[in-house]
């Protein structure tokens, strides 16, 4: 199994902490689930990175052992619990350095 960074970035400075940490909340949900469909065969737990800056999630991805990093932005839930591993194995098949769909706030 690849070794995966899971990133959380913080683009709603703006908002209020109230906000904020509804919104956290609810993504972490999403993220949680990620982590534990993909870590499912694993004994190891996977890096969770914070932060408000694309530059230093990347950068402390980089210092870990970390193959992957799926990077989402406050507000992502998904239905479908295997996104990781399709998102991996479609990078794999394309030799895709990077592999994203990038919204604006």
């Amino acid at each position: 199994m690849k070794k995966i960074a899971f990133a959380l970035y913080d683009q709603l400075g703006r908002k209020s902490v109230t906000y904020r940490e509804h919104v956290r909340d609810i993504t972490m949900f999403s993220v949680n689930v990620a982590i534990r469909t993909y870590g499912a065969e694993s004994q190891t737990t996977p890096v969770l990175i914070e932060s408000n800056s694309i530059t230093k999630i990347i950068e402390q991805a980089g210092a870990t052992d970390a193959e992957y990093l799926f990077m989402v932005a406050m507000g992502y839930t998904s239905f479908d619990s295997k996104l990781v591993h399709q998102m991996i194995a479609d990078a794999d098949a394309g030799n895709y350095g990077l592999l994203g769909h990038i919204l604006e706030d």
